[in-house]
């Protein structure tokens, strides 16, 4: 009996010193990144879990992600750990005062930001880590883990346009899309197919090819409204295809198209004036015609020809060019009255020719009136008074050769 005793107890001591043998400081190994990849221009949660593979336990554990290493990953503020299925004893700290036991994991998450100028690749960044052993001596570690980065383009329609900016049915116009590259890598090879409702014909596809990251091209599609078609807002659908690092990849962007009733043209005498104010018979004169378009739509190439009364004379035809809605411009005339006129009310009529936005012309008649006033009667003291003057220095100087 006290011999199998003994057996037993040699043999617990045999197995203390075994354990105490194969006993092992702590020791980390990192299990999960989240995430991998990475864009450059970008800010992430970025978590790190730690696994402890000694078998002493690990106090005071730190973890520092340097600011100053050459990676294109920078940590930003505070950092947050905690045990793995204990989250509730997360807090704001780089650093965690419990245990970490033998297996036991515990997770970093930090603020990152990623280097706009980093290039594709993969990336090693270190990993500070600090703790205490089982008999409080400062212990530390540097892991590296691999990161992605991985440049992407991302298209966006920065300008839709159209020439003329109003469009209305039967019309021919230009259409200009501009695409802009705001992600952080190159677009290349970028294509445009263009989709229109039936109203519409024309082209339907343009190449852009390479799209820089902070670059914009524009495309021009030249088409055409049915005459027929009504005047609302039209549902556009623009294709871009492109590859970037990702690979191939297709978007779609909508936008819309209005087409506007097309309003008639209405020119109207806005005001008559003449220089002089004043005009008689036998008299000169600058004759201004004020035209307004009032309607709904550009007058071009206005002509103003001047059919004037009996008595009047001088030019006929005024080229007035382009009037907008709403905009006004002038015709003028020199003129001449005849002397045998008679002060009154003259009537003058006036044609104006102009074609629309089609190229259809167009003639519309007007009138208006001028006034002629009585010629001012002459003074004759003016004449009288020389004549008393010259008459009565003849008569002196005859005086004096008599004496």
């Amino acid at each position: 009996m006290k011999k199998a005793i003994l057996i037993a107890l040699v043999f617990y001591i045999s197995l203390a010193g075994l354990a105490s043998t194969h006993a092992t400081p702590p020791d980390f190994y990192i299990t999960s990144i989240e995430p991998i990849t990475f864009e450059p221009g970008k800010y992430y949660n970025l978590s790190i879990t730690l696994k402890n593979l000694g078998t002493e336990f690990a106090t005071q554990v730190k973890a520092f992600l340097d600011n100053e290493d050459t990676s294109p990953i920078d940590p930003i503020g505070a950092t947050k750990s905690y045990l793995v299925k204990k989250a509730q004893e997360a807090f704001e700290s780089q650093e965690y005062f419990g245990a970490v036991l033998q297996n036991q994991e515990i997770t970093f998450t930090y603020s990152v930001y990623v280097d706009e100028d980093a290039k594709k690749g993969t990336y090693y960044v270190p990993l500070e880590i600090k703790f205490l052993d089982p008999e409080m001596n400062e212990n530390s570690q540097t892991l590296y883990f691999g990161v992605n980065i991985i440049p992407k383009s991302e298209l966006v329609i920065s300008g839709i346009n159209t020439s003329p900016a109003r469009i209305h049915p039967d019309d021919d116009f230009t259409l200009k899309i501009e695409i802009e590259n705001i992600g952080s890598g190159e677009a290349k090879a970028v294509a445009l197919n263009l989709k229109f409702p039936e109203e519409f014909s024309g082209e339907n596809s343009a190449f852009l090819g390479a799209i820089q990251k902070d670059s914009a091209k524009s495309a021009e599609f030249e088409l055409r409204v049915s005459k027929n078609a009504l005047p609302k807002a039209y549902n556009f659908t623009l294709e871009i295809t492109f590859k970037d690092d990702e690979g191939a990849k297709k978007i779609e962007k909508g936008f819309k198209v209005f087409v506007l009733e097309r309003g008639s043209i209405d020119i109207e005498i806005a005001g008559v004036s003449t220089s002089p104010a004043k005009i008689y018979p036998g008299s000169y004169f600058t004759l201004s015609v004020q035209l307004e378009n009032i309607g709904k739509q550009e007058a071009k190439a206005i002509k103003a020809v001047l059919e004037p009364a009996k008595g009047f004379m001088g030019e006929r035809t005024s080229f007035v060019g382009s009037l907008k809605e709403d905009d006004l411009s002038t015709a003028i005339f020199e003129m001449q009255t005849s002397k045998e006129l008679l002060p009154g009310s003259y009537t003058m009529k006036m044609k104006i020719y102009y074609i629309d936005e089609r190229g259809q012309e167009y003639e519309e008649e007007k009138e208006f009136e001028l006034i002629l006033l009585e010629s001012p009667k002459k003074s004759y003291k003016f004449i009288v008074i020389p004549l008393i003057l010259i008459v009565g220095i003849a008569y002196y100087l005859r005086r004096r050769k008599h004496e």
